[in-house]
């Protein structure tokens, strides 16, 4: 009786097992449906590879003349693979909270020169638009971002306003910032020796190679070539001696800085801000408003995030997914 019940006990395991098996199977099948696999979830919402190739053709804007390649371009397409996440959840909480979109609005957002929805300052006659020429996913995505934006307007006005002691204090801690001296905008290339740097200065003095394009051929980390602001008074005394005879679009001499060699192209010189109180009040208030929308949103996906699942299928993903966050996957 002990083996004939250990043998049963086995079995109904084994059976279990089996019937855990299948129907791990059957969910993954469930998984493919229109649009290609599900590469991700959001509570019971899908998102399919077909809607994550389209968010990437929107809003993958590449530069042709140094398109990214290999590691940049997985760390970029991962950053929009989780906007496009945050948005179905922005859309998720729209929903919940009541808010829509009309079918007028949708329309006014799809044909430009749709009359605005309830503006009795545009007189413009009905073009007799019909959203039905658009692709129904088309719609959906426009319906969607719509409510996104909503949303995010609903939360801003929960945010208290601005003092003027607040805005004050604000110009008092970052008034070097908002009042800065000389400014050069740059983009650095490291290059291997000085040799190689003359020669990319003299092909791009005569013409036969950009800047972009040396930088295709050198590029050696994710920052090569990207432009950057300085201001004139933090550089050492090398590298503003060496800046000061280059005019715009023109590239500098090679410089040796802790031990690596650079070539600089200077893209533009900005002269002093000369700005007055009102005007720094003014920028300090955009700055703050800025920053508090930024971590209203932030907020707002985070509180999201952690009652809502997200399932993340990176392994269906075309490219390598690099998590943003440790333990993100």
């Amino acid at each position: 009786m002990i083996g004939g019940t250990s043998r049963r006990r086995r079995l109904a395991l084994a059976a279990a097992v089996l019937g855990l098996a299948v129907l791990g199977v059957a969910g993954c099948g469930d998984d493919d449906g229109p649009g290609g696999p599900t590469v991700a979830r959001v509570g019971s919402e899908r998102i399919s590879l077909d809607d994550l190739r389209r968010y990437l053709d929107a809003n993958m804007l590449d530069d042709p003349d140094a398109p990214l390649e290999g590691a940049d371009a997985d760390r970029v397409r991962s950053r929009l693979f989780d906007a496009l996440i945050e948005e179905r959840l922005l859309a998720d909480e729209a929903r919940r909270r009541g808010i829509e979109v009309s079918e007028q609005e949708a329309e006014h957002s799809l044909h430009g020169d749709a009359p605005a929805p309830d503006d009795p300052l545009d007189d413009r006659p009905d073009v007799g638009f019909d959203v039905e020429e658009v692709p129904e996913s088309t719609y959906v995505e426009i319906r969607r971002r719509l409510m996104v934006e909503k949303l995010q307007a609903e939360v801003l006005r929960e945010l208290p306003p601005l003092t003027e002691d607040e805005v004050r204090a604000w110009v008092e801690t970052h008034h070097d910032r908002l009042q800065p001296g000389e400014q050069l905008e740059l983009r650095a290339l490291a290059v291997p020796s000085v040799v190689e740097g003359k020669r990319i200065q003299r092909e791009i003095a005569r013409r036969r190679m950009t800047f972009n394009e040396a930088v295709v051929q050198h590029r050696q980390d994710p920052g090569q070539g990207t432009p950057f602001t300085v201001a004139v008074d933090t550089l050492s005394d090398t590298v503003r001696e060496a800046l000061e005879t280059v005019k715009p679009g023109r590239t500098s001499d090679p410089l040796e800085l802790n031990g690596e060699i650079y070539v600089f192209q200077l893209l533009a010189r900005h002269p002093a801000a000369n700005r007055s109180h009102e005007e720094l009040m003014e920028l300090a208030r955009q700055e703050m408003q800025t920053n508090r929308r930024r971590q209203a949103y932030a907020e707002l996906v985070g509180s999201l995030e952690r009652t809502t699942r997200v399932r993340r299928y990176t392994r269906r993903l075309p490219f390598t997914y690099v998590a943003d966050t440790p333990g993100q996957d």
